[in-house]
């Protein structure tokens, strides 16, 4: 059995860095997770959440975390700048990007 766990896909908005994603994903690895979820989400306020395929790709990059979106919202994305977004992530990740995506409207 395989195990995955998903986190926010936030970042320290005083800092702007993706440093302590880099820890958490280093830390969920050594606990023996396999995988890393993150959520499309449209941000609200002030609250600092980047794109999960951009964030994941920074993931899959200090670790050998499989990744994936819990739910990408298509229908809220550009299909062209997505089709880039998808492609790009998936070679930054090794070809360990999995999406799961809600076409629902």
């Amino acid at each position: 059995m395989r195990l995955g766990i998903a986190i926010p896909n936030r970042v320290d908005p005083g800092s702007g860095r993706y440093a302590p994603l880099a820890d958490t994903c280093r830390e969920i690895e050594s606990l023996g997770y396999d995988g890393l979820w993150m959520f499309d989400a449209i941000s609200r306020g002030t609250s600092c959440q980047p794109d999960p395929l951009i964030a994941l790709s920074v993931a899959a990059t200090v670790t050998g975390l499989g990744v994936g979106t819990s739910i990408l919202q298509v229908p809220l994305r550009d299909p062209v700048a997505l089709a880039g977004q998808l492609m790009t992530a998936q070679v930054a990740t090794g070809g360990r990007l999995i999406v799961n995506e809600d076409s629902y409207r």
